[in-house]
């Protein structure tokens, strides 16, 4: 059985859903640049359709972290599908009406929203040329799905995670939209990820995607190179190669900037010290994280908390 909810498509403040299918949360603020976030989980027993009406922006960037959801834009046959993960960008300038589909369990998705002239007006602020792909609005509706970077989980946690509330909130949440905006922009700019589409099957590039969601999926136990390239049907020397051309890092490089900045976050949250971060992310050495925190970051771990915390938890390490 499917449910079916009708809302606005720009809604101020927050949501809360109570159905006879499960509950969800939606919550929306809009920046002072003019980009509008949505943040949704849900808990459902059953699918659930969202049917949004206008007024619409034209522009949306989604980022999933679990569930799935799957979007039908009226007078378009083409069917938007965001699994965990993937981030999607949507771009079309004739939307009469949207609904989404969202799956049974939990589901938690993020989204930005803008038009073409307030993306343009931040580019000619910062003195920023867009990528090709953004310079012009399109004919027809375009979309691109691309992986959630290392980079933008970070982000979108401390922004699902965000401790403070009114005035403070508001504020948090301007700056770390920016933040997952302009990593956003930077992926949408990389000649790599289209000389990767062009270069490998999309079978593969899908293995290679899923291995990456693996990857950093409990990075604590995050499993060995042989290991995924077993689990992903690749030969490990193949499964390298396309995990490089895709991400531009070894698989290696890209578990470790994932650890290092989930560690970052934990000791930022005043709850862990150095060595109680770096165990949790699956570092069995404290020394040996202090080393790659220092190298990554260009601080030890210790001097970045006193530089960003009022107060350090007690660390011998």
């Amino acid at each position: 059985m499917t449910h079916l909810i009708q809302t606005k498509a720009v809604v101020q403040s927050e949501v809360i859903l109570d159905t006879t299918a499960g509950k969800a949360s939606l919550s929306f603020l809009k920046t002072s640049a003019g980009i509008n976030l949505s943040i949704m989980q849900s808990d459902f027993a059953d699918p659930v359709k969202m049917r949004y009406e206008p007024p619409f922006e034209p522009m949306g960037m989604g980022f999933c972290l679990c569930g799935n959801t799957e979007d039908n834009v009226d007078g378009f046959k083409h069917m938007s599908v965001m699994k965990p993960g993937e981030t999607v960008l949507n771009w079309s300038n004739c939307l009469s009406g949207l609904t989404q589909t969202i799956g049974s369990g939990k589901t938690m998705t993020v989204g930005l929203f803008l038009n073409h002239d307030q993306l343009s007006a931040l580019a000619d602020r910062y003195e920023q040329k867009l990528p090709k792909l953004l310079q012009k609005p399109p004919d027809v509706f375009t979309q691109r799905k691309d992986a959630i970077t290392p980079s933008m989980r970070e982000t979108i946690q401390h922004i699902v995670q965000c401790p403070f509330h009114g005035l403070t909130r508001d504020l948090f949440l301007e700056g770390k939209v920016l933040e997952l905006m302009t990593y956003k922009l930077e992926q949408l700019d990389t000649d790599r990820y289209q000389r990767a589409g062009d270069q490998l099957k999309q079978a593969d590039l899908d293995r290679v995607r899923y291995a990456a969601e693996l990857l950093i999926k409990e990075p604590e136990n995050a499993p060995c190179l042989d290991q995924l390239a077993r689990t992903v049907g690749m030969s490990r020397t193949k499964f390298h190669d396309s995990f490089l051309k895709v991400y531009g890092v070894t698989p290696f490089d890209y578990l470790q900037s994932h650890r290092l900045r989930i560690a970052r976050f934990y000791m930022l949250e005043g709850k862990m010290n150095v060595t109680e971060a770096a165990f949790a992310v699956g570092y069995s050495s404290s020394n040996y994280f202090s080393r790659a925190f220092k190298k990554f970051f260009g601080v030890s771990p210790k001097q970045y908390c006193k530089t960003h915390l009022k107060s350090v938890p007690d660390d011998n390490a």
